[in-house]
C-alpha cells in the first residue's frame, strides 16, 4: 500500500478509533479524502497518471473497510452507568 493511501486509511481510523466519529462520518471521511486526493493528483487535462490512478484504488471507500484492514474490526458491547453506580 503506498504511503499516501495509508496515511489517508490511518486518518480516517483515528477519527473514528479515537475521536469517535460515527460510521457515517467516517465514510464522509474517507470520500473526502479520496476525493482531495483525486483533485490534487489532477493534471492540467483533469487526467490521472497511472500511478494515481493505482493508489486511489488503494484508499478504502467506508471506514469499515479502513477499519479490517488494520485488524480493528471486533465489536463492542456499550455499558450505562447511572448515579447510583449501576452498571446496565
Amino acid at each position: 500500500m503506498a504511503i499516501i493511501a495509508q496515511v489517508a486509511t490511518l486518518l480516517g481510523i483515528v477519527c473514528s478509533v479515537i475521536i469517535g466519529v460515527s460510521q457515517q462520518g467516517g465514510d464522509f471521511i474517507m470520500g473526502t479524502l479520496s476525493l482531495l486526493l483525486y483533485i490534487s493528483f489532477q493534471c492540467s487535462d483533469r487526467t490521472l497518471s497511472l500511478s494515481h490512478e493505482n493508489m486511489l484504488k488503494q484508499i478504502p471507500s467506508t471506514i469499515e473497510s479502513a477499519l479490517s484492514r488494520f485488524n480493528l474490526t471486533s465489536k463492542t458491547v456499550l455499558y450505562a452507568v447511572c448515579n447510583c453506580h449501576c452498571t446496565y
